[in-house]
C-alpha cells in the first residue's frame, strides 16, 4: 500500500509492506521471525518460542513447518502476580536462592516488585531448595525444618492455610512493603508455563518428534532475551536440552522487517512462509487438556 493512503508521514508514494498472517493468532511478526532466523530453509529441526501473553511457537524445518499460539496469560509480564510489575526500574529481575537469597534490581535501586524473569528465577530456586514440590504446592514450614537453612526457613510465612516466601524485607523495599512470592503467584506461573509447554509437546507429537530431535531452541522477543536458560528448563517452560542449544534471538521480528525492506525476494519468501506454514489450532485438539495438565507439574 502507499504511505499516503495510510496517513504515514513519509514520502506519500513510499510503499508500505505488511507481513501476512499465518493465522488469526499467529501474525506477521511470527512470519518475520521465521524469515530472520532462516527457519523456513533449515535442514535441522528447530523450535522458535516467542514468550508473551500469547506464546507463539514454530517447530520444524524446510520440509514441514508447524505454528501454534498458546494463551499463556500475563504472568510473564508481571500481571496477576501479587507484587508483579513490568521490567522497569525497581523490578527484581534476577533471584538466586542458596543458603540465602540474592537479588538483582533493574536500575540498581530499592526494589518495588518483581518482573517475569525474576519470578522464574525465584520459583526455580524455591523448587531446588524444596520449598515448592513438583505439584507446585508450597511445603508447610513444619516439614521444612532441618531440611533448609535457618535463613531460608525464616522467610517461609504462613497465615492459616496460606503460604508465602519473603524475597525482600520491608526496610529494603522501595515503598517499605515486604515483597513476597505467594502460592497464587506459583499457580499463575504454572498456568503460563504449562500452556507453552503443552503447545510445544503437541507440535512435537504432530511431527512425530521428541525433545532430543530439536537441534536448537530459539527464544524470541524482549522477554525471551533475559530468561536464564537453566531456570527456564528447571520449571519446564522449554525442553530440557543442553544450554548451548538454546539461543536468544532478541527482537527477531524487527530484523525480519529490515530484511524485507532491503529485498523484494525476501518479501516473496515471507508470503511463502505464511502460505506454507501449517497452523495447528490447539483449542480443537482433544489431547490439549491432558498435555496441559501434565505440563503444569514441575
Amino acid at each position: 500500500m502507499k504511505a499516503g493512503e495510510l496517513g504515514i508521514r513519509i514520502n506519500p508514494e513510499g510503499v508500505v509492506f505488511v507481513f501476512p498472517n499465518i493465522a488469526g493468532f499467529v501474525g506477521g511478526d511470527t512470519v518475520s521471525v521465521v524469515l530472520a532466523t532462516g527457519l523456513f530453509q533449515s535442514e535441522e529441526i528447530k523450535l522458535m518460542v516467542d514468550i508473551g501473553t500469547n506464546g507463539e511457537i514454530v517447530l520444524g524445518n524446510r520440509q514441514r513447518l508447524l505454528a501454534a499460539s498458546t494463551a499463556a496469560g500475563p504472568a510473564f509480564e508481571g500481571a496477576r502476580i501479587s507484587q508483579g510489575m513490568r521490567a522497569s526500574p525497581g523490578a527484581i529481575e534476577k533471584v538466586v536462592i542458596n543458603e540465602e537469597v540474592t537479588i538483582n534490581v533493574i536500575g540498581a535501586i530499592a526494589p518495588s516488585g518483581i518482573c517475569g524473569t525474576g519470578l522464574i528465577d525465584a520459583i526455580a530456586g524455591m523448587l531446588e531448595a524444596g520449598i515448592i514440590d513438583e505439584s507446585g504446592r508450597m511445603v508447610p514450614r513444619s516439614a521444612l525444618e532441618g531440611r533448609i537453612s535457618a535463613s531460608l526457613l525464616r522467610r517461609v510465612r504462613e497465615e492459616g492455610t496460606d503460604r508465602k516466601f519473603l524475597l525482600v524485607e520491608e526496610e529494603f523495599a522501595q515503598n517499605k512493603r515486604p515483597i513476597f512470592i505467594t502460592q497464587k503467584d506459583v499457580r499463575e506461573l504454572q498456568l503460563a508455563k504449562g500452556a507453552i509447554a503443552a503447545g510445544i509437546r503437541i507440535l512435537e507429537k504432530e511431527l512425530g518428534l521428541e525433545d532430543k530431535d530439536i537441534s536448537q531452541v530459539l527464544l524470541a522477543g524482549a522477554f525471551g532475551n533475559f530468561i536464564r536458560r537453566r531456570q527456564a528448563k528447571r520449571i519446564g517452560l522449554i525442553p530440557d536440552l543442553p544450554s548451548e542449544r538454546i539461543k536468544f534471538i532478541g527482537n527477531a521480528a524487527s530484523s525480519g522487517a529490515k530484511l524485507a525492506l532491503l529485498s523484494g525476494e525476501l518479501k516473496k519468501e515471507a508470503e511463502a512462509i505464511a502460505r506454507e506454514t501449517e497452523y495447528i489450532d490447539l483449542s480443537s485438539r482433544p489431547d490439549l487438556l491432558d498435555e496441559f495438565t501434565e505440563a503444569m507439574a514441575f
